[in-house]
């Protein structure tokens, strides 16, 4: 009898909308961003031809951990790969919070505005692609990887054999 009220008890609604709020509590009080061990501790090392890998080499020098931020930046541009567990409210909104942030690194962190142009390009690639995502299609585009950018490309119109 015991066992069984415990047992109701703990998978009663209440307790289980209490139980994701505890969760959410601790998921907010931390933040990878402002954590100091994070921040002068840890060093991603990303792929070449990532979009991690675009924002650190972006932001390289001027914020304190660019590796750390490009984690979080990429991973907010990718919400629908990177957040499952999130409603499709909140990856969108994560997504287009990223759009903002990418606005800001080009205002203050690039005074080329060609280097801007091809960086915010590149970006958006990778948003229109999280969309699509969304949208229930597979992208995937090795165009711009070796040995792949030596193949026949059908936007190019180039031919080679």
């Amino acid at each position: 009898m015991q066992f069984k009220k415990f047992y109701e008890e703990y998978n009663s609604a209440e307790a289980i909308e209490q139980k994701r709020l505890e969760q959410l509590e601790k998921e907010q009080a931390f933040n990878r961003l402002e954590d100091e061990f994070s921040i002068k501790g840890i060093q991603y090392h990303f792929p070449e031809n990532t979009l991690q890998h675009t924002i650190k080499e972006a932001l390289e020098g001027k914020v304190k951990n660019a590796s750390l931020y490009a984690a979080e930046l990429g991973s907010a541009i990718r919400s629908f790969v990177s957040m499952p567990d999130k409603s499709i409210e909140e990856r969108t909104a994560y997504r287009e919070m990223a759009l903002k942030q990418v606005e800001y690194i080009t205002e203050h962190y690039f005074d080329d505005d060609k280097k801007a142009a091809s960086f915010v390009n590149e970006i958006n690639k990778y948003y229109e692609n999280d969309v699509l995502w969304g949208k229930g299609y597979v992208v995937i585009d090795n165009s711009d990887l070796e040995p792949f950018k030596g193949y026949n490309s059908p936007l190019s119109g180039e031919i080679t054999f």
